[in-house]
């Protein structure tokens, strides 16, 4: 206020530098204790807002603790399905090559054997046919076999 010049200073730049000070020095604060109080109870709210976040982010911790065991015991299922689904997948491979070498003696018998039966009866297994045509067709080789 002492350096007030009205030509050279404006109300703008007056209450930009009274802002300033009393960011500083407050005229109504002087009084130590009440900065004092102040600052403790700011202090306590912190603590006290630590305190409810340390809490929730244990829960939340346990929460997704708990999720990611679950994860991990459907993963370990989903793992024990899957390599018991390729076993099924080879042996079902595998009884595919045995039926299709059933399949190819069971025509070279009837091409030997014209007389007993036609050729045009059988139906030749293919990649296509249903487990139940299978399982036929192996009966029917076993009765061949015998």
């Amino acid at each position: 206020m002492l350096n007030w010049d009205q030509n050279r200073s404006n109300l703008c730049d007056l209450v930009h530098n009274l802002v300033h000070l009393f960011r500083h020095d407050h005229p109504f604060t002087h009084n130590s204790t009440l900065k004092s109080t102040i600052l403790d109870d700011l202090v306590a709210r912190i603590y006290e807002d630590l305190e409810e976040l340390s809490i929730q982010t244990q829960y939340e911790i346990e929460q997704w603790s708990t999720k990611q065991a679950e994860l991990k015991e459907k993963r370990d299922a989903i793992d024990g399905s899957i390599s018991s689904l390729e076993g099924e997948v080879d042996c079902l491979e595998k009884r595919v090559v045995e039926l299709r070498e059933y399949n190819d003696k069971l025509i070279d018998w009837l091409r030997h054997n014209k007389d007993m039966a036609s050729t045009s009866q059988v139906e030749i297994v293919g990649e296509k046919s249903k487990m139940a045509d299978c399982r036929a067709i192996d009966k029917a080789l076993d009765d061949v076999d015998v």
